[in-house]
């Protein structure tokens, strides 16, 4: 309530209850006029006193009102005795019962005091707790009173919005005539969580605050720090334009954690979502100021750390680039409180909706005319629609799109699938060009990638080009426990022995590797580099690797490029209209042209040392082990069988599958509903693709373990 409300209601309730109780006094006409007065007005001017007095000790709320109305009363009862001959003999028979009944009177009085104290600090912890609150509450949102911001909760990110939909949006607030007057201004950015670390200290869960540094410095928010001494985003961004090193600035409860002054460098650490998948980024920052927690500095809170960078390093850090996460805005002191803002919000909301469009939420809309479809998806998160849009459209199908029907699918990546204890999941295409026997695995090569499978059926490791990518060749080492991939620009190698990262060693070139082969105690490697070749000899985890620029004739179009290593290092070369073939000693390495006809050495190649299986395709076939396991490719990937019965034991298929339309998808579990669902599946059971046909199944008896 207002300043004037609470006083004229203290002083209506005092001078009320004084003026009743000096009426009830006896012959209080015998009092006169000045004595009457101040029995009535005098408590008031009291429990005015007591009101600033408490106020200015930063007692609020209802406890300031009781207690000034409290000591307003108590001023009334102790006047009574110096003022009312009547009241001073009642005092005086008061004070010697008091001295005559010690005892009793302790006891009331602690009782009393007891139960005064009892109340007081419930109202006084009460208050203090309301008191810290709002403090922490104006202090972490200071002039912001309304935020636009989304949590997606299935992958753990804030939902990312287009700077150019926060322009569009602040340009319809300024034509719009209620927003215009009550919205004083918009700031725009992003808000993230980091994990920081010195030399000293570490700390995780940090606020990461990145504001657009020309807004910031019109206003109305203040200073990232105090007013005097703190800074604002504009700053930040010229100390970045103007230095290599990335520029922090941090408030003083991080300060003081990692012990950082101005000019120390601490290094950060955040996550990215790249090709759906999140990854780790670590960077070192140079301290570029220390600021208090006030004004922008207390926007993680006013005891809370915090790291303040302007956007537009933040967007290049976290690869977010014309894209922000948090839109605030402050209102006019007019349109501040609940029932004032509430317009102004629901005008708000009105502004973002013709603004915000489906693309902007990841929802897109695919027309296919042939078969008069359309499709509507999502890209965000896990890519699933919200059951409020599928609701909606079911309820509203009939107006929007009459006689149309719908069919809804929920599509779940697998990222595991076992029959009888063994992955099926563990090929990186279907076109298998290549079954390698390792020391303990089965190794595959395709032109898509290349992986293994421990003995065959156990744990599995595989690793995929990217979109519209090449492996071009493949080889293992002399022992059998890893495997060289090369691609254009990068070899990867893969380890028996480790499983979980997404590869053991890698080396990345400009050029395009078009031939690997092994070599003792590491590998060779043949790379095109615009009209050159050059061979490297790499150590086995490529970490180090001597280089040579071959000086033969080469064609103008090299169709391939094949290397081989025994007791000489050899190359063949295949152009448009000829192919030659060189050798090389393996010690010092020149190569000269083989004449036609020379002896070319012969290459080892695995087979199957029994009879095919009829689904086989021929590509590759391989027998493994002491107890033989055979295995051949086939159209959907790999099968092993059983040579005396040619039973299919097992299959191999791709993590990954093709889709017309659609492109290069994981494996997917389906669920459909709608009237238009192509499939009839009833609660509780499950039906498989034609792709698991070859496997010898069993309705009811046959059983799955899928993790997705």
């Amino acid at each position: 309530m207002s300043l004037f409300l609470q006083l004229f209601s203290l002083f209506a309730m005092v001078a009320l209850l004084s003026a009743v109780s000096t009426l009830g006094i006896g012959r209080w006409k015998q009092l006169g006029a000045f004595r009457v007065l101040l029995l009535i007005f005098g408590p008031v001017a009291d429990a005015y006193i007591a009101f600033f007095f408490l106020e200015w000790i930063s007692v609020s709320g209802a406890t300031l009102w009781a207690g000034s109305f409290a000591l307003g009363i108590m001023s009334h009862v102790l006047l009574q005795p110096l003022l009312v001959p009547q009241r001073l003999v009642v005092w005086r028979l008061a004070t010697k019962n008091i001295l005559r009944r010690k005892r009793q009177a302790a006891l009331l009085m602690v009782g009393l005091v007891v139960a005064s104290a009892i109340i007081t600090s419930s109202m006084v912890v009460g208050d203090s707790l309301d008191a810290t609150v709002r403090n922490e509450v104006e202090g972490a949102w200071g002039q912001t009173d309304i935020t636009v911001s989304g949590f997606d909760l299935s992958i753990g990110e804030r939902v990312t919005l287009s700077e150019t939909v926060a322009h569009g949006v602040w340009d319809g607030i300024q034509s719009n005539s209620l927003l215009s007057t009550s919205i004083e201004g918009q700031q725009q950015g992003i808000v993230a969580a980091v994990s920081t670390s010195s030399l000293e200290s570490s700390l995780t869960g940090v606020t990461w605050m990145a504001m657009n540094s020309s807004i910031d410095s019109l206003g109305p928010w203040p200073n990232i720090g105090s007013s005097s001494s703190g800074i604002r985003y504009s700053a930040l961004y010229e100390a970045n334009f103007f230095s290599q090193q990335h520029q922090v600035a941090v408030n003083q409860v991080l300060a003081d954690e990692l012990g950082l002054v101005k000019g120390d460098t601490f290094d950060l650490g955040w996550y990215v979502t790249e090709n759906s998948q999140r990854k780790r980024i670590d960077s070192q920052v140079s301290v570029f100021a220390v600021v208090s927690n006030q004004g922008q500095g207390a926007s993680a809170g006013t005891q809370a750390p915090a790291v303040f960078t302007d956007l537009q390093t933040a967007q290049a850090m976290q690869s977010m680039n014309g894209r922000i996460n948090t839109l605030y805005y402050a209102v006019d002191s007019k349109h501040e409180q609940g029932e004032q803002i509430e317009p102004v919000v629901e005008e708000l909301e009105q502004i973002l909706d013709q603004f915000i469009g489906a693309e902007d939420i990841g929802i897109s809309l695919d027309l296919d005319q042939s078969s008069n479809s359309m499709t509507l998806s999502s890209s965000q998160g896990l890519g699933r629609l919200s059951g409020d849009l599928v609701r909606g459209l079911r309820e509203n199908l009939s107006v929007l799109s009459p006689d149309t029907s719908m069919m809804e699918v929920l599509q779940v990546p697998m990222v595991e699938m076992d029959y009888e204890n063994q992955q099926v999941l563990t090929l990186a295409d279907s076109e298998i060009a290549e079954l390698w026997p390792g020391q303990r695995g089965l190794w595959h090569f395709s032109p898509s990638g290349a992986g293994f499978q421990i003995e065959g059926d156990g744990e599995a490791w595989v690793w995929r080009v990217n979109d519209n990518g090449m492996a071009n060749d493949f080889t293992l080492d002399a022992s059998g426990q890893y495997g060289l991939i090369a691609t254009a620009g990068e070899l990867i190698v893969g380890y028996e022995g480790e499983l979980d990262e997404d590869q053991w060693a890698s080396f990345s070139s400009s050029g395009n590797f078009l031939s690997v082969a092994q070599a003792t105690d590491g590998w060779w490697a043949l790379e095109q580099v615009n009209g050159s070749l050059n061979l490297h000899l790499f150590n086995l985890d490529l970490s180090e690797h001597e280089t040579m620029t071959l000086g033969m004739d080469l064609p103008t179009t090299i169709l391939s490029a094949h290397l081989l290593s025994s007791d000489s290092l050899y190359l063949e070369i295949e152009g448009l209209l000829s192919s030659s073939r060189y050798s090389s000693p393996l010690s010092n390495v020149q190569f000269t042209e083989l004449e036609s006809g020379s002896d070319w050495p012969n290459e080892t190649t695995y087979a199957a040392d029994s009879e095919l299986h009829p689904m086989c395709d021929g590509t590759a076939s391989l027998t493994l082990f002491s107890t033989p396991e055979h295995w051949c490719t086939v159209d959907e990937g790999l099968i092993r069988w059983d040579s005396s019965t040619n039973d299919i034991l097992s299959l191999r298929i791709p993590i990954v599958s093709t889709a017309g339309g659609f492109g290069v998808l994981p494996q997917l579990y389906l669920a459909f509903g709608g009237g238009e669902s192509p499939l009839l599946v009833e609660p509780g059971e499950v039906l498989l693709s034609q792709r698991l046909g070859a496997l010898p199944l069993e309705v009811n008896q046959s059983n799955f373990w899928v993790k997705a």
